[in-house]
């Protein structure tokens, strides 16, 4: 047996109500600028909102502007009517909100389940067993990417970052075979694989540097050849005085000639560098193991950031931190008295002292095997003073001393160069157009 009516307080005020959430609905006149919705949260009324609710006319009346779309109700049981809870959401949903202007719009979003902004399509894994998976059933198992191709593409994506104004990275080191030229390379590599526009590195080495002959040499050209020429407009004059790396990475060579070696002074330097700044946007500086000489210093002087290479041995380390302790202790010098430089407060003016603050000290293990070198310790001393330090594992191919190939690296000493010219993109100077923002440092 149904429920009675009298189950409700008075039936009267429930044919009435029926009446009114099925009989028609009157809007108010439209006006410009202003819209119907439907409330878009439940329970929330027009009072709520700011809003006078819709008026309603109550018995017959003309043709109403606006209607809305309510099943009619006489097909439901009575009983259903006692239930509180289906009374407010059929509320709810007939009643009709005039909203205008930004609560029209907030509303509206409201009402989006989904985001169409977002690509719903899975992306299929670039490798590893899912990707096996996808393509063993027909691609109909999709399991998604694989962590390392989600890793990988950060990687991509930092080391993509956007260079406005030209950003120059210097390689130091006061001992040679310490992997200075390996690091160059192997960072250079890291960029020019991922980036659209070029990378070079300069050999600035007055003591006939090595940097050409670690890739597939293409020409004889060196910086004097390119600065003894006509001031190239197009990046491909600057090319024909260029070698080049499988990964895309263009090398300007030091002087080969032995007797010309000593002319490499910082004039020359910052010519070059005036020229190759207008094609390429990052510039890597081999320095020589010289690291007062003059073209060394003018490395110091236009370097954004630095990077300092050793092995993993004592001795090397040791030439490291004797970097880092004339960075940290160059001042100005009056060239006429030999005296230090001060300002108005009497400070000495340090030269290099805030290039520590965006260095990263490279420990490269350029033997197999464990050596009788404290690597935990080093690296602690180190950190305590420096940005930061990066370790590289050995690799047999970096052990030939011959071109290097990326491809004949292990897929670890490979992630190792990414990651490490990632922490170098961290540096990378933040500039816009508009002012708002300046070189970081």
């Amino acid at each position: 047996m149904g429920t009675s009516i009298e189950d409700a307080s008075s039936t009267d005020d429930v044919d009435a109500f029926i009446y009114e959430v099925t009989g028609p609905v009157v809007g108010p006149e439209r006006r410009p600028g202003e819209a119907y919705i439907e409330d878009a949260e439940p329970g929330r009324t027009g009072e709520e909102a700011g809003h006078e609710p819709a008026g309603r006319e109550v018995g017959p009346s003309p043709r109403p502007t606006w209607t809305a779309d309510v099943p009619r109700q006489s097909a439901l049981s009575r009983s259903a009517w006692t239930d509180t809870a289906h009374l407010q959401r059929v509320a709810n949903v007939a009643t009709p909100t005039l909203v205008t202007g930004d609560d029209s719009l907030r509303a509206a979003t409201r009402t989006i389940d989904t985001d169409w902004r977002r690509d719903g399509v899975q992306p299929v894994a670039e490798s590893g067993w899912r990707r096996w998976v996808y393509f063993a059933s027909g691609k109909t198992l999709n399991l998604g990417e694989n962590p390392s191709d989600v890793s990988a593409r950060e990687l991509d994506r930092q080391l993509q970052t956007p260079i406005e104004d030209e950003f120059s990275l210097g390689i130091v080191q006061l001992k040679g075979g310490a992997a200075k030229t390996t690091t160059a390379i192997g960072l250079g590599n890291a960029f020019a694989e991922v980036r659209t526009d070029a990378v070079i590195a300069v050999d600035v080495n007055p003591d006939r540097g090595n940097l050409a002959r670690r890739t597939r040499s293409r020409t004889d050209s060196s910086v004097f050849t390119l600065l003894g020429a006509r001031r190239p407009n197009r990046v491909q004059e600057v090319r024909a005085h260029t070698n080049e790396t499988p990964a895309g990475l263009e090398i300007l060579a030091s002087a080969q000639d032995p007797a010309t070696t000593q002319a490499f002074s910082a004039d020359d330097y910052h010519a070059v560098i005036d020229i190759v700044k207008d094609f390429y946007s990052l510039i890597v500086s081999d320095c020589g193991t010289n690291i007062t000489h003059q073209a060394t210093q003018a490395v110091l002087r236009r370097a954004d950031a630095l990077v300092i290479p050793l092995d993993a041995k004592n001795d090397s380390a040791e030439e490291a931190v004797a970097a880092i302790e004339y960075l940290h202790s160059a001042y100005a010098k009056d060239p006429e008295t030999n005296q230090a430089i001060t300002d108005d407060q009497g400070n000495t003016q340090w030269l290099y002292r805030h290039l520590l603050a965006r260095t990263i000290v490279v420990v490269s293990h350029q033997r197999p095997g464990k050596r009788m070198f404290d690597v935990d310790k080093s690296l602690a001393w180190f950190k305590e003073r420096v940005m930061d330090v990066h370790v590289i594992p050995y690799d047999p191919h970096l052990e030939e001393s011959s071109e290097i190939v990326p491809e004949r690296l292990d897929p670890a000493t490979r992630l190792a160069y990414r990651e490490l010219a990632a922490k170098v993109a961290r540096l990378f100077p933040i500039t816009y157009s508009t002012g708002s923002l300046r070189r970081a440092g």
